[in-house]
């Protein structure tokens, strides 16, 4: 433990802050995340990257950015396709295994997909996971998607549509199963402003 520790002080949390544009104070890494392209990473505080993460980006757009705000945890093994912007808001859980991304791999249409054409400004589309929310193990959540303040999504769901605010979703696709109550909505709101 003791070894992990000096390892993550002197040695993986300095190369990783050199790769971000702007990080927060109390950093928390378990492993050195794997970031290919030239995503910009911008982290708050108190974040804690459990285990490994994987950061891509292809080259659509000149400044793809990665936000994730302060109090943020994301389990190990999750990764995040970022070609556009995907933001993590402040105090967000992710559970391992998740799969976050603003793009679907390929263009939609099929004449672009043969001919290896960029994909248009539909296939491209920013993702939001707002203040307090959960994602549980074995999520993904796709292109264009806001899962809003105090959403909770159930394991191995697929997220194709937004999440209304304090709602919990699951399945595939993700369905709601429940929303919580104005009164319960309106004081997860007055904790929330409190931190």
């Amino acid at each position: 433990m003791l070894w992990n520790r000096l390892k993550s002080a002197f040695f993986t949390t300095p190369i990783f802050t050199c790769r971000c544009e702007s990080v927060g104070r109390h950093l928390q890494l378990s492993a050195l995340p794997n970031v290919q392209g030239h995503t910009r990473i911008h982290l708050g505080d108190d974040v804690r990257l459990s285990g490994s993460l994987a950061v891509v980006s292809g080259k659509f757009h000149d400044r793809p950015t990665l936000r994730i705000g302060n109090r943020a945890f994301i389990g190990h093994n999750v990764s995040i396709t970022c070609n556009r912007e995907v933001t993590i808001e402040d105090d967000v859980l992710i559970a391992a295994a998740c799969k976050i991304s603003d793009y679907d791999g390929h263009p939609a249409s099929l004449e672009q997909r043969i001919s290896d054409g960029l994909p248009s400004e539909h296939d491209i589309q920013p993702v939001r996971i707002c203040n307090g929310a959960w994602i549980g193990y074995g999520v993904m959540i796709l292109k264009g998607v806001t899962v809003g303040a105090g959403g909770v999504v159930g394991a191995h769901s697929v997220v194709t549509r937004d999440v209304p605010p304090y709602c919990v979703v699951a399945g595939s696709p993700a369905r709601i199963v429940k929303c919580a109550e104005a009164e319960t909505a309106s004081s997860l709101k007055a904790v929330s402003a409190a931190a």
